[in-house]
């Protein structure tokens, strides 16, 4: 672990990643940090990152979510089973797959 003194104002430059850290203000123990990040970069907190992960690990133990609109035989229903749509991944699958109108065959939400 590298462990680095700031002062405000001053950044920290992940050049690899493309992230930039700043020190924008410190209060005590608190130290409110700026993070400059590419979009297709996740940021978040360590507590945030436990919960994610966490719910991926249950989401990976589930079958990839194939397009309905290509795939449904004529007496399949477009609509998921009650309790398929209470798993945020699979419900979250199906409207990322509905929204491209059948431009994606398939889908893993984790």
């Amino acid at each position: 672990m590298l462990v680095l003194s700031r002062k405000i104002g001053e950044e920290v430059v992940l050049p690899g990643c493309g992230v930039t850290i700043a020190i924008i203000r410190i209060a005590g123990n608190n130290v409110r940090l700026g993070i400059d990040a590419p979009t297709q970069t996740a940021v978040h907190r360590r507590e945030v990152f436990d919960r994610i992960s966490a719910h991926h690990t249950i989401c990976a133990a589930k079958k990839p979510i194939q397009n309905s609109n290509r795939h449904r035989h004529a007496n399949q229903s477009a609509t998921p089973a009650a309790a398929t749509q209470t798993d945020p991944c699979e419900l979250l699958a199906r409207r990322i797959i509905e929204r491209t109108a059948g431009g994606i065959l398939s889908l893993r939400v984790e």
